[in-house]
Parts: structure tokens; sequence; C-alpha cells
């Protein structure tokens, strides 16, 4: 809580010489209980008017004080301060550009020392990368022998989820056209105006299919102001030694040129967490500025102190009135 005007809580010292006359000359106090006028007899009934005089007249004291008390908060003005922010972000576009070639179906990654194929490792990873762009409209491309957009941009990422959880190994084709699919993400960001248009493109084999060379994508692509993430998976395979060797199938150096040429980076990912820790350095490369709004709000409760100062100076005044039959 805080005041408007707190300075006039300064006032309230007046009640330091008010208790001091209180108490040492209450017969010259402004406002006075007077005794009662009837005289007893018996002693105890004595006492008990005394003490019955002595609640009524610092009764009265006690009321006057808090009257006092809350007119002066009141004319302090409390206040309960409250404070709304809201944030205004301005998201990417990004496509997920995923290959479903036959070759995905190789079981060389693990999910919690669980074997598992290519495309299922793929998919939980980029789910994580999806819940972390919570300003970010998403889009979802599928390549095979063939390629086409599985999700257009979303900023609904609940739904986009469940399209990429609907993709399969093969169903747009045993091939890898790599091509193709950077011509069918580049072509939905045609209409698009955004600040920035990235697309992030994971394969594990190379071009074989098609009918727009990788080359020439990426060229396109570059003209149209998208910034493309390449990224090859390849598990591990076991030679004769029971050694762990990485047996690539892509294409390093068409994967790297689409990646320079429209001013990205080119990954290679041979386990799920590798894989993972890619997605977060793309994530922490494609960044966005948040800007930060706030608005002060004041929640004035200055009328309950009045209220209380009101009935607290009624109940002394009627306190009088009904004890003594008089006005004070």
């Amino acid at each position: 809580m805080s005041f408007a005007y707190p300075y006039v809580l300064l006032t309230l010292g007046v009640l330091i010489p008010l208790s001091w006359i209180y108490t040492r000359r209450l017969d010259r106090l402004k406002i006075r209980m007077p005794h009662h006028p009837d005289l007893l007899s018996n002693s105890t009934q004595a006492r008990s008017t005394t003490t019955i005089r002595w609640l009524r007249n610092h009764a009265g004291w006690g009321l006057f004080c808090f009257t006092l008390v809350c007119l002066i908060i009141a004319l302090a003005r409390p206040r309960f301060e409250q404070t709304e922010s809201w944030s205004q972000q301005e998201g990417l576009d990004i496509y997920l550009v995923i290959d479903t070639s036959m070759s995905m179906s190789e079981q060389d990654l693990n999910i919690n020392g669980h074997a598992v194929d290519r495309l299922t490792a793929v998919k939980g990873v980029v789910q994580d990368f999806i819940a972390a762009r919570t300003h970010d409209r998403i889009g979802l491309v599928i390549f095979g022998s063939t390629a086409y957009a599985q999700a257009p941009l979303t900023s609904d990422h609940h739904v986009l989820n469940q399209f990429l959880n609907e993709i399969s190994i093969g169903m747009a084709g045993k091939n890898t056209a790599i091509g193709d699919a950077i011509g069918v993400a580049s072509n939905r960001f045609i209409h698009v105006d955004a600040a920035s248009k990235v697309m992030i493109l994971l394969t594990d084999g190379a071009n074989s299919a098609g009918n727009i060379s990788p080359e020439q994508a990426a060229q396109a692509a570059a003209g149209l102001g998208i910034k493309i993430y390449t990224i090859a998976v390849v598990g591990p395979n076991v030679n004769f030694l029971n050694m762990r060797l990485p047996i690539p199938s892509f294409n390093t150096e068409i994967l790297n040129y689409i990646a320079k040429t429209t001013g990205g980076e080119f990954y290679t990912a041979s386990s799920t967490a590798a894989l993972a820790k890619i997605y977060q350095t793309i994530d922490q490369l494609e960044t966005t500025e948040a800007e930060t709004n706030s608005q002060l709000f004041y929640d004035d409760i200055f009328m309950v102190f009045l209220w209380g100062a009101l009935g607290a100076f009624t109940t002394l005044v009627l306190s009088e009135v009904l004890t003594w039959r008089r006005w004070p």
C-alpha cells in the first residue's frame, strides 16, 4: 500500500500533545465525557459506577482518536499499486523440412536407451523445438521422392504437433528430393511478409530424386531472403571390432553449399542428444526482440477510512445522546 500524499501523515503527530493533555488535564478537553450525577450509598455500587465511568470516558477518547486517525489516513489517500505488463514480440516464420525417405527407417538412434528409427528420434527433438518457439509461426514440409507441405505456417503449435505425429516413413516416396523440398517451402514463403524467414532442412541421404537441383533451389531461396539451416542425420554402425563408425550417406558438399548460400549453417548429428543440441543451437541463433510494456494502476481505498471515521464519530455521538440523553 502507498499514499498519494504521504506528507499528510505527519499530522498524526498531533495525537502526542492531545494524549498528554488528555492524561494530564482531562477536565480541559474539548470533548469530555461528563460525570453521572447520581449518588450511590453502597460502596460496591460506587466502585462499579467508577469503573463504568472510567470505561465511558476512555471509550469516548478512543473513538475520538480513531476518528481522527482515519480522517488523516483518508486525506493521505491510501491506495494499492497494480502493475499490468504485456509483451509484444514479433515471431519468426519457420518451415521445418523433414526427410521421410525409406532410409529414415534405420534404427540406429535411441531414446532413453531404446533403439528407435531416425524419424521417431527426429519427431521427439522437433517437438521440443516447437515448444520453445512460442511466438513463431511454424510450418511443416516433408519429402521423399516428392515433396509437399504437411502443415502451413501456423501459430497453433498444438495442431502443428498433430500434423508432425501423422508423418510416417515412406509417405512421400522412398527416395530423397532435397531440391524439390526446398522449392516447396520457398514457394510457401513467397507471399509471406515476415522480418525473418527460416528453413530447417533435415535429411539422412543425398539428393536422388526431384525436378530441381539442390543448388538451384538454394539460390532461389537466397533470392527470397530465406535462411536455410541444414542438418544431416547419420546413426553409428558397428564394425567387426565392435567399434561404432559413422557411415554417411549424405552429400556434405551440397548441404554445406545450401547453408552457406542462404546464410545458414550446416550440422551433422550422429545421436539423438547431438540432434537435440543442434536444434537448441538454432533456437539460440534465431532470436527475436521482445518489447515489454507496463502500466501502473492505483486502487484508491480512502473511502474505507472515511467510512471508518464516520462510523466511529457516529458511535461517539450516539453514546453521548443515549447515555446522557443529551447532545454532548
